[in-house]
């Protein structure tokens, strides 16, 4: 049962300034005259897909890349030795929510205009929205391989920020935790430390979990708290934090084997569905650990949220590698309902990017009296 009133009926990825049909017209006479000018053929581009000419705008930006291999990496250093460009394409997918096939596409664009595709990734994108649930989705996202390759080519690089957190910075993480060990103390949960020896010690499940900072500040906070990482996460998060961390490659997305087989009052799903194959086998599994009156908390980037609205069609969450769906808060519950969950409560995420919510999220007692055991 969703919590909240649908706001009116917008476009998918609105456009912060839309061109004018002049714009459009000014492009394609520059292309009749010049068919090889790729800037033109780039600006054509780029003003049908802000005007919704998904067709067009997948043409012209699949056209630019056959007369330049430069725009495959349109982040890509002049000066450096240019990675050979993508050549081939992925297989579309059916929507991961409800299994339809069918569907509008809602964005299309040239994710290298904001991250690098080092040639592993189709620079050309295209978004569904499913024509049964509305969910949108990448139409073809990158294979697993595919992922692994960019993941790999991101690490090598040598002024990214890959390692884990120094003590200013895991200082300034645990101060940024509050909000969120706040709110689960809210919900009934993390207090056990204050209560008494007595007290039953609250265990809690964060998948994504990262190096450990938010397991760290959950522990100080009375709980029991166990992690699922990548491999050199969780053995930092062990060894220096002593924190129980599950190593786990989750280049590809979170699965429903990812879940450790245990019983927790409190599961965290951090950035976990948006990436994942089977988002609704995930909350599936995660209801199935969760104990009797437990707490799920969905961290997610609503495609609906004010800022993502205010930044339209250039909001991040279109060009994100790993990405394959967005929600909307009615979307969500389309989710959560087919795993027999409701949302409870949203509130904004203060440890994450703009846009981003915390979902709290309970078993859906209803279907239960309803339809039974």
């Amino acid at each position: 049962m969703s919590t909240h009133t649908s706001p009116p009926t917008v476009p998918v990825a609105p456009s912060t300034g839309a061109p004018s049909r002049t714009r459009v017209d000014h492009a394609r006479e520059r292309v009749r005259r010049a068919p090889l000018d790729t800037a033109a053929l780039f600006d054509l581009a780029d003003a049908y897909a802000r005007q919704e000419r998904h067709a067009e705008a997948y043409a012209a930006h699949c056209a630019l890349l056959r007369a330049d291999g430069r725009f495959a990496d349109l982040q890509d250093d002049a000066h450096a030795p240019r990675a050979a460009g993508f050549i081939g394409g992925f297989d579309p997918v059916p929507c991961p929510v409800c299994g339809d096939p069918c569907g509008d596409v809602v964005w299309v664009g040239n994710i290298s205009q904001q991250v690098r595709t080092w040639g592993h990734l189709a620079p050309v994108r295209q978004w569904r929205q499913c024509e049964s649930c509305e969910t949108v989705r990448v139409d073809a996202p990158a294979s697993d391989s595919a992922l692994a390759r960019w993941h790999a080519a991101q690490l090598a690089v040598a002024d990214a920020p890959h390692g884990p957190p120094d003590a200013a910075r895991l200082h300034a993480d645990q101060d940024r935790w509050h909000h969120e060990l706040d709110a689960i103390d809210r919900a009934g949960f993390g207090t056990a430390w204050l209560e008494g020896t007595d007290a039953p010690t609250p265990r809690l499940l964060e998948v994504g979990s990262g190096w450990g900072s938010f397991l760290a500040a959950a522990a100080w906070r009375g709980f029991h708290a166990t992690g699922v990482s990548p491999t050199d996460h969780a053995a930092w998060a062990t060894t220096t934090l002593g924190m129980s961390c599950h190593a786990a490659d989750l280049t590809a997305g979170v699965h429903a084997d990812h879940v450790p087989d245990a019983t927790f009052d409190v599961i965290v799903l951090r950035e976990a569905l948006e990436a994942a194959p089977d988002p609704v086998a995930v909350l599936r599994a995660a209801a199935d650990r969760l104990a009797p009156g437990g707490l799920i908390i969905v961290q997610v980037s609503f495609h609906d949220h004010p800022v993502r609205r205010l930044q339209g069609y250039e909001a991040p969450h279109w060009s994100a590698p790993a990405r394959r769906v967005s929600f909307t808060r009615d979307t969500l519950e389309v989710a959560l309902a087919r795993a027999e969950l409701r949302s409870v409560d949203v509130q904004p995420a203060s440890h994450a990017a703009a846009g981003t919510s915390l979902v709290f999220v309970r078993p859906d007692d209803l279907h239960e009296l309803l339809l039974g055991p």
